[in-house]
């Protein structure tokens, strides 16, 4: 590898641990501020309503604008608005309104940052004879790894500082991330963009009747789309409420989210290494039947220990359910439409979150934690008997 790839990895190693600041710190802070679960859902819901303009609008600013630009001065507008959080609640001048914009817009702009870093790791391959997959591998496991030591290692700062202060250590880590990028990473010329192709309409539409109407994937986009409207609320908003409420720690929230994270980091070993040899159908079908189990046996757990070990189990469905989706949108989409239905796709898993972290928030305030896990078996329960219902044509398509 060349410094270029040394400083991207270094630069993606920092931004992990702000990811994993960030994960914990906000819900914690925004529950403390407001000693509400259910406006806390709402807050959290409602950042993540610009990830779908950030996917359909960020890619053009990449290809017009050099990638190294994009992500330094993404990175430093994330830190100026983690900033403020705590800045302007020191003073008494964060109201719901200006914390909503904040949250909203740093969302925004993290995913544009994303989408650049993702863009960039061909280029800085170009003077070097690694191969893409080994890089990519490498990112793979830091992320992995990430998902592992972050949250027990977010979980203590919050514990011995603050969520306040964890909230400035996170903007400290967008800064030198900013910093590692401008110093290692050469200029990268921004593609042409071309301005003569179908309108953004017609890719939509095109994206949307193939997903619809393609047996193998419908198959698999609905049980994926409502497994994200339960994880991603379950990680964020369900877990930092269970830790605050009946744990009263925010090491035991980091030890639990690891738990999953080690059962993600397992099962995609697993996938990478024996995945092409088992049904695709069968093993959507086996992670459906375990994550509802695990949510099931969950309004029994009394201890952090059980919640680990079930949420290893949710980790492992998961994680074999990331690269089973990949694998079956690769083989089935042609190539000439697969940015786009890839983007319709991402588009549809986020498109709920909004309105699940609403919708648990509510539930959690009007009712127990016991039946919020029992609404979710039910749900997956539904979702498993449509897979069950509909595996025959996806196996004759």
């Amino acid at each position: 590898m060349n410094s270029q790839s040394y400083g991207y990895l270094a630069a993606l190693l920092v931004s992990l641990l702000g990811s994993s600041l960030s994960m914990l710190a906000l819900p914690w802070f925004l529950l403390e501020i407001t000693n509400d679960v259910k406006y806390t859902g709402i807050i959290l819901g409602i950042r993540l309503l610009p990830v779908s303009l950030s996917l359909f609008f960020g890619v053009k600013l990449i290809d017009q604008y050099s990638k190294k630009t994009i992500c330094v001065l993404s990175d430093l507008f994330s830190a100026i608005l983690v900033f403020a959080i705590p800045a302007l609640y020191s003073v008494s001048m964060l109201n719901m309104g200006v914390l909503v914009l904040l949250i909203c817009a740093l969302t925004a702009v993290e995913q544009v940052n994303h989408a650049g870093l993702g863009a960039m790791v061909p280029d800085l391959l170009k003077d070097t004879t690694m191969p893409n997959e080994r890089l990519n591998g490498i990112i793979g496991s830091l992320h992995n790894v990430g998902d592992l030591v972050g949250p027990p290692l977010a979980g203590l700062i919050i514990a011995l500082v603050g969520s306040t202060v964890a909230l400035i250590l996170d903007g400290i880590t967008f800064v030198a991330s900013s910093c590692i990028l401008f110093v290692f990473i050469k200029c990268i010329p921004a593609m042409s963009y071309r301005n003569k192709q179908e309108s953004t309409l017609d890719n939509l539409k095109e994206g949307f009747l193939f997903i619809f109407c393609h047996p193998k994937i419908r198959f698999m986009v609905i049980p994926s789309v409502l497994v994200n409207f339960h994880i991603i609320p379950l990680l964020s908003l369900i877990l930092p409420y269970l830790a605050k409420t009946s744990f009263s720690s925010a090491i035991d929230l980091g030890f639990m989210i690891s738990a999953f994270g080690c059962g993600a980091l397992l099962s995609s070993l697993i996938f990478t290494t024996v995945g092409e040899r088992f049904s695709k159908s069968w093993l959507l079908i086996v992670c459906t039947l375990t994550l509802s189990v695990c949510f099931l046996l969950a309004i029994f757990a009394g201890n952090v220990y059980v919640v680990m070990v079930l949420l290893f189990f949710v980790g492992l469905s998961v994680g074999l359910m990331g690269p089973l989706d990949d694998t079956i949108l690769q083989t089935n989409v042609p190539e000439r439409i697969r940015g786009r239905v890839f983007l319709v796709y991402s588009s549809l898993r986020f498109a709920t979150i909004p309105l699940a972290m609403v919708f648990f928030g509510f539930l959690l305030d009007a009712t127990s934690i016991e039946n919020t896990f029992a609404c979710m078996a039910a749900s997956l329960g539904i979702s498993l008997i449509w897979l069950l219902a509909n595996r025959k044509a996806c196996e004759a398509a």
